[in-house]
């Protein structure tokens, strides 16, 4: 019942800021043009669009058969539920700077950041699809780390949950970047600021700063592996303690709000980091499709 109750917090907040972001005429588009862009880059963006929307969609209906069969909202349902409520934290990490690079030909609108407490980044901002997937795309980490952590234990039984858990987390210091650098290339989205001597092809356009592979780790596997670890049966991770207690009626709620908390914790832990490696980087240069709008 705590988790599911910072989960309604956090839709209040987003709910105050959408809504108020809208009523100021914000549900838009902004203007086009001012950039240059290929032909081809063009249709891989629009591909990668579909791909994203397609392949979360896909995994809503199995993740939704699941929680079926099994009677109750499962880990992964309420996880995937979650992650959809956290597309409101994106601007967060430009705070103070452009920390994150939207494709300006993608599905975009108006950005929602002055909307947020404490934001006083740099206008006119965006928001666009491809970034917003990229924050439900999390539930692909979700279910690599999930499908690591089951096949350690069944190949090596005699190391124990916890050690399971702590080198399947260590592995996400490879896996994230190979995931991150491959939406990087196809157009999701970039970086823009970069950390001196702690960046991945520093410099370039398709840059990686590791802070984001660490606070994926750290701050979003670690804890999830942890739970895991610690459940004293699979998928009831220590959020949903008590809700197989409740009738369905009131406990397949509160998992899934239990997810929405647990969800936004993680990704505002890492949006935080991603703000502070904004402030202790420097900017470079990107292709002006890349770049922030100046009009």
């Amino acid at each position: 019942m705590y988790w599911a109750a910072v989960g309604v917090v956090f839709l209040l907040v987003q709910a105050w800021v959408f809504t108020r972001w809208a009523l100021d005429g914000n549900v838009h588009a902004h203007p086009s043009g001012g950039y240059d862009m290929s032909a081809a880059r063009k249709v891989v963006t629009h591909a990668v669009q579909a791909g994203g929307v397609l392949w979360l969609s896909a995994l809503a209906v199995l993740h939704w058969r699941e929680s079926r069969a099994l009677g109750r909202v499962s880990l992964k349902a309420a996880g995937l539920a979650g992650l959809v409520t956290t597309v409101w934290l994106s601007p967060y990490a430009s705070v103070f700077h452009y920390a994150g690079g939207h494709n300006r030909y993608g599905l975009n609108v108006e950005t929602w950041g002055p909307y947020l407490p404490f934001w006083q980044g740099e206008l006119p901002a965006i928001e666009s699809l491809n970034m917003a997937t990229a924050f439900v795309m999390f539930q692909i980490w979700t279910l690599i780390a999930l499908g690591l952590y089951s096949w350690l234990l069944r190949r090596r039984p005699h190391w124990g949950r916890l050690r399971a858990a702590m080198v399947c987390t260590a592995s996400f210091l490879v896996i994230d970047p190979a995931l991150n650098f491959v939406y990087v290339l196809l157009g999701g989205y970039a970086f823009p600021r970069g950390v001196s001597y702690f960046t991945l092809f520093e410099g370039s356009w398709y840059q990686l700063p590791l802070t984001s592979t660490l606070g994926v780790a750290l701050l979003f596997v670690l804890p999830l592996m942890i739970m895991v670890a610690r459940a004293e049966e699979p998928g009831e991770i220590i959020v949903f303690k008590g809700s197989r207690e409740m009738p369905r009626r009131a406990g397949n709620p509160v998992r899934l709000l239990a997810g929405v908390g647990l969800m936004n914790v993680c990704i505002l832990a890492y949006q935080m980091l991603m703000l502070l490696s904004a402030e202790i980087g420097y900017t470079i240069d990107l292709p002006t499709w890349l770049e922030r709008p100046t009009t």
